[in-house]
């Protein structure tokens, strides 16, 4: 395959965060072609969590009474073009609680996606870092 085939079908995923009424944490493929998404990691002062849930309680506490939106992109196929609100608080007031908590910690945000040519990269924001290749994204 050429490498114009490749650069035809480019993905280029970035998560970024907003606080324009309420707080929402993205993630979005500004590429030009599909991006399979293998691994979202995420951590909070150096522990690892599994969930958006997790990262409520590690940051706000179980009891805590935020509400909230989920949303996953782990095993998924993003568009060209296409926003994931992975994590959406509504309330102006709550959002500035979240947002105040979540920056006195070390938020750390790592997502791991491949070109449909098995060529893959890492997301940690709008840093873009070559990850292994994975041979079964090839089509």
């Amino acid at each position: 395959m050429s490498e114009q085939q490749q650069v035809a079908a480019w993905p280029y995923v970035e998560w970024y965060t907003n606080n324009v009424n309420g707080y929402k944490l993205a993630v979005q493929n500004k590429g030009i072609g599909p991006a399979i998404v293998r691994n979202v990691s995420m951590k909070v002062d150096g522990k690892a969590l599994g969930s958006n849930r997790e990262l409520m309680d590690a940051v706000m506490g179980r009891d805590n009474q935020i509400a909230w939106v989920n949303a996953e992109v782990r095993d998924r196929v993003m568009s060209a073009g296409e926003t994931t609100e992975i994590l959406a608080i509504a309330d102006p007031a709550q959002a500035r609680q979240f947002q105040a908590r979540l920056a006195q910690r070390k938020f750390e945000l790592l997502i791991t996606y491949c070109s449909i040519y098995g060529r893959c990269w890492t997301s940690s924001g709008f840093k873009i870092t070559r990850a292994s290749d994975d041979s079964s994204t090839m089509y």
